[in-house]
C-alpha cells in the first residue's frame, strides 16, 4: 500500500511539473510577442516564475493566479521590469515599467 501511495504522489508531482513547464514556455512566448509589438527587447530571453496567489491582484479571478517576471530594454542600455499575470491558464495582463517609473498595464483582451 505504501508503494502505491508513493507512486501516486510521484505521478502528481510529475504532472504538476509538466503543466507548470508548459505555462512557463507560454509566458515566454507571450512576453516576447508583446514586447516586440511595443518595439522592446526581452533581456536574457527568459521569464522567471515569481509566485502565485488567490484573490489578489486579479480581483475577478477566483482560481490560482500565477505571476512571471521579466526584464526588457528599449535602447539596449537600461533594464526595466515587467510582470505577466495568469488566471489559471489564461493570461490576464502584462505590466511594463516606463522610463519615468510609472507602470503600463496591458490587458490581454486588448492584445489578442
Amino acid at each position: 500500500m505504501t508503494s502505491l501511495f508513493t507512486l501516486l504522489i510521484l505521478a502528481i508531482v510529475i504532472l504538476a511539473w509538466y503543466q507548470l513547464r508548459g505555462l512557463h514556455e507560454k509566458a515566454g512566448r507571450l512576453c516576447r510577442m508583446q514586447l516586440q509589438k511595443n518595439g522592446l527587447q526581452l533581456l536574457d530571453e527568459s521569464v522567471a516564475f515569481q509566485g502565485f496567489s488567490i484573490g489578489k491582484p486579479i480581483q475577478h479571478c477566483q482560481c490560482l493566479q500565477r505571476c512571471y517576471r521579466f526584464e526588457f530594454t528599449q535602447d539596449g542600455d537600461r533594464r526595466h521590469h515587467g510582470q505577466l499575470w495568469f488566471c489559471g491558464k489564461q493570461p490576464v495582463y502584462i505590466t511594463l515599467e516606463r522610463e519615468d517609473g510609472q507602470t503600463d498595464w496591458i490587458h490581454f483582451k486588448a492584445i489578442e
